[in-house]
């Protein structure tokens, strides 16, 4: 109903910029009730790795693009590197996509004004097997040594005075967490 109320015939500016508001806030409240949901599936065991073919390079620059009216609207840089131009392997790309999605709307939340955001992605090896490494750097406020250990604990938030008009609800980094996890894989 919101959208039908945005799009049909032309609201007074004022209110349409309000139903926006409205609609975004709604989006929003859906994502997190959509992170929850994830979690629960995790937890219960229900949640399955769906691989599927592709070209992790190409994939992970779309979703990176996607960010950056968003970062420059916060007169962030954001940058997109990979050691490799093409690189098909079987990956869950409904998996990658949260977790892109959490790792940099985190690094955009806590960046200021002027600094940058840096996505790597690079093929290492353990053991000889090849592995895909992801990389999220930021020149933001930068989180307290005594307080990495539970940044992936579920509903934690770091207590900077600085970020409170920033706090989130501690689900996004804890969802990361599992569904690396759930594909065998490490996060730090």
């Amino acid at each position: 109903p919101l959208e039908q109320l945005i799009t049909s015939t032309p609201p007074p500016t004022i209110f349409k910029r309000r139903l926006q508001g409205v609609l975004k806030n709604a989006r929003h409240i859906l994502a997190l009730i959509n992170q929850l949901l994830d979690l629960s599936k995790i937890e219960s065991g229900r949640m399955k790795v769906e691989l599927v073919k592709g070209d992790i390079v190409d994939y992970t620059r779309e979703l990176i693009n996607r960010f950056q009216s968003m970062s420059k609207n916060k007169g962030q840089k954001l940058y997109f590197l990979s050691d490799k131009k093409s690189w098909v392997i079987n990956f869950d790309n409904k998996k990658w996509d949260k977790i892109v999605y959490n790792l940099l709307s985190n690094a955009i939340k806590f960046t200021p004004e002027g600094k940058e955001i840096q996505v790597n992605l690079a093929e290492i090896y353990n053991q000889d097997e090849a592995h895909l490494k992801l990389c999220v750097r930021d020149t933001g406020i930068g989180i307290p040594e005594d307080q990495l250990e539970h940044i992936f604990d579920r509903f934690y938030q770091v207590d900077h005075s600085a970020t409170r008009e920033q706090q989130g609800t501690g689900i996004g980094l804890s969802l990361v967490k599992e569904l690396i996890h759930l594909q065998n894989g490490t996060i730090e």
